[in-house]
């Protein structure tokens, strides 16, 4: 179980903020249909997972290149996944910068927060995959009744006329606001690199299982948002922290985006610890290393510097999430690897058909 946790939080470590902002940029009454949406594109990903380890049996995404592309141009087509690996962690860390600049530490420098951030993080990948496994282990059951807890505390507040009539705008807003969570799902094709860490080798199962949970998480988080806040959730760049802003228990049980606050934290911990090990592992396999601890401590180093340049301002970062992030993770994240697949699929069977004619 300790991949499947890992997998869900890869994706709502950061989702759980912003994809309640960016689908509200398209739909508001049927949000909670993205959803059930998400689950299309995530099957999408596993699918191509699967594929690749049939053809690459064993092999790491790095090493998949160099089989079927070679060691020279196996590189270059691994630099290209490298860039989506360091892209996507370098803005995970800036949403957590400005997550923290917008509700707690608003006169702390960015720069300040994402260093300390990566303190932690650099502990947990030097020690391996398994010691942030096992952190999951601990956090996801307190998530999981922390947020269950929520939501029926949020039932008070609950309108459900605002998500009535269904399908009242058609069935394309929800599908361009599908897009962004499809975004996000791409990040499960990190597990194509980390896969060495996992003990077994097992991952199908817990790949299914992250991609059910994360599609009902959705339906869940959706609903709560737009039946609590309804239209104005389309001005609040943090939709789930307003919600648990709202809610008072019994009149003397308040604050509670304190903890949500706190929980928040230590999921973006899990997500930029597999984030960041699996960018570790990928330079080292690349660059030819016969470990991925030497290059840690400058990865983190490189990451933190992109996530304050890659993006001139919070606004700039959403809008570069929203309008360009799914051509470009789907490019770098399951773009290349699929090319692989289809490249050694063609080899194969070319390979066979040369065998059959020198049979006859």
């Amino acid at each position: 179980m300790q991949l499947s946790f890992l997998m869900i939080w890869l994706v709502l470590g950061t989702g759980i903020l912003f994809l309640p902002f960016a689908i509200s940029r398209f739909v508001v009454r049927d949000a909670w249909l993205t959803g059930p949406l998400f689950f299309i594109g995530g099957a999408v990903v596993v699918l191509v997972i699967m594929g690749f380890r049939r053809m690459f049996p064993g092999q790491t995404m790095m090493e998949g290149y160099f089989t079927v592309f070679g060691p020279w141009f196996g590189r270059a087509v691994g630099l290209g996944s490298l860039v989506w690996l360091y892209v996507t962690e370098a803005t995970a860390i800036r949403q957590m910068v400005l997550f923290l600049t917008d509700t707690l530490l608003s006169d702390t420098p960015g720069y300040v927060m994402a260093g300390l951030f990566f303190i932690p993080v650099v502990y947990a990948v030097t020690q391996g995959l398994e010691a942030v496994g096992r952190m999951g282990e601990i956090i996801t059951p307190v998530g999981v009744v922390l947020v269950m807890a929520l939501s029926l505390f949020s039932l008070q507040y609950a309108d459900f006329h605002h998500v009535q009539p269904v399908l009242a705008d058609g069935l394309d807003p929800v599908l361009r606001a599908t897009v962004v969570p499809w975004l996000y799902g791409v990040e499960l094709m990190t597990v194509v690199q980390i896969r060495p860490a996992v003990a077994g080798g097992r991952i199908y199962r817990p790949l299914w299982v992250a991609v059910v949970a994360i599609s009902v998480a959705g339906v869940l988080a959706e609903t709560v948002v737009t039946t609590i806040l309804g239209d104005s959730r389309q001005h609040v760049h943090y939709p789930t922290l307003e919600v648990v802003r709202a809610l008072r228990v019994a009149d003397f049980l308040e604050r509670l985006d304190a903890i949500y606050v706190i929980g928040i934290l230590a999921t973006m911990f899990l997500k930029v610890s597999v984030l960041h090990y699996t960018l570790a592992t990928a330079i080292s396999q690349w660059a030819g290393l016969r470990h991925h601890r030497p290059v840690v401590v400058p990865g983190a180093i490189l990451v933190w510097a992109g996530s304050l340049m890659l993006f001139s301002s919070g606004i700039n970062m959403r809008y570069e999430i929203i309008n360009d992030g799914w051509g470009f993770s789907m490019a770098g994240g399951v773009g290349l690897p699929l090319a692989a697949v289809v490249v050694q699929g063609v080899r194969r069977g070319f390979g066979r058909w040369l065998g059959r004619s020198a049979a006859g």
